[in-house]
């Protein structure tokens, strides 16, 4: 998967319109926010010939829809779309993965030092020190 000439403005239009939506569930959700980030940056739709837009609107219909789509968490279905690459050296538009408190855990693109999650309060930004894992996306 390559990235587009102009990755880098349509990762931040991306971002910028994900700050204006309202965290819903299945329809704007860390995971899509990175499926959207992912196809703006690429030109590539992760979710295509996949079940998840708009099909869970709780975090236990999140983990149904999953593994519905025979996937046992997001990780699997990161590992499964992109390369692994240590925490430490992913670069912007990279996904990272967050652990947040009793929810599923979040997933959104390096920024700079930060990266960009869609939360309940719209776009926060957190230091990919504290993330787990990391995809590399294109090259």
């Amino acid at each position: 998967m390559m990235r587009l000439e102009n990755w880098p403005s349509r990762l931040t239009e991306t971002i910028n319109a994900a700050s204006s939506r309202r965290f819903v569930w299945g329809e704007s959700d860390c995971f899509i926010f990175c499926a959207d980030v992912v196809e703006a940056m690429t030109g590539r739709d992760l979710f295509e010939g996949y079940d998840f837009r708009g099909k869970y609107k709780t975090p236990k219909g999140a983990i149904k829809q999953i593994r519905k789509n025979g996937f046992v968490g997001i990780e699997e279905i990161w590992d499964h779309f992109a390369e692994p690459v240590d925490i430490n050296f992913a670069r912007r538009g990279d996904i990272i993965l967050l652990d947040v408190d009793d929810q599923l855990p979040a997933t959104g693109p390096v920024i700079d030092s930060r990266a960009a999650f869609l939360s309940k309060d719209g776009i926060t930004y957190r230091d990919t020190t504290e993330g787990l894992r990391a995809w590399r996306i294109g090259d």
